[in-house]
């Protein structure tokens, strides 16, 4: 519970995928996924997809973070959980909604605060929580590579491509002198 008013919250999760690969440039983002916001929601079930290609037999870290949206104020942090994988080949077993305690630590006082306080009051209501996730090995990528990406449909998706600046008509600001540095604009 994150929302006082509502007793619930509305969670999502932004993922971020990270392995053992040199990096082409300093500036390339970690590979992120932002689920769906279930609103007024304490147990929600995303349901989510998050097919990648590329990932070394190295293995992998799959770091959740859990947050309340709130649009008015900035994002609570309800907990973290981070998966490690150490190894991977086609012979992987995976694993099917196996459950991950959700690390408090890192979140947000204020909804740990009413948690705590609805708790207290209920015996409905606990202060832990558990992140279900699935992960299976579905084939050998293709070549080349040494890079890892994002396979299929995807529902949120932060890009830092100047070329995207370019087709959407844009360009970042501060980049011309004598402009205002706040002010975005347009290319010729």
């Amino acid at each position: 519970m994150a929302d006082l008013a509502a007793r619930s919250s509305d969670p999502y999760i932004h993922a971020t995928l990270t392995a053992d690969l040199p990096k082409r440039h300093k500036e390339d983002p970690d590979m992120i996924l932002r689920t769906p916001t279930i609103h007024k929601n304490v147990n929600p079930v995303w349901n989510t997809q998050w097919i990648v290609a590329g990932i070394p037999s190295s293995g992998f870290r799959l770091k959740c973070r859990l947050y309340d949206e709130d649009p008015a104020d900035h994002d609570d942090r309800l907990g973290n959980v981070t998966l490690y994988v150490d190894r991977l080949n086609e012979k992987w077993p995976g694993f099917r909604e196996e459950g991950f305690p959700i690390k408090k630590r890192m979140g947000s006082k204020r909804a740990y605060l009413l948690r705590g306080c609805a708790a207290m009051f209920s015996s409905k209501v606990h202060m832990s929580g558990t992140l279900y996730v699935s992960a299976e090995v579905l084939g050998t990528s293709v070549k080349p590579h040494g890079r890892m990406y994002t396979i299929g449909v995807t529902s949120w998706v932060k890009h830092y491509s100047p070329m995207i600046g370019r087709l959407a008509g844009t360009k970042a600001p501060g980049r011309t002198s004598g402009d205002d540095e706040n002010m975005v604009q347009r290319y010729e």
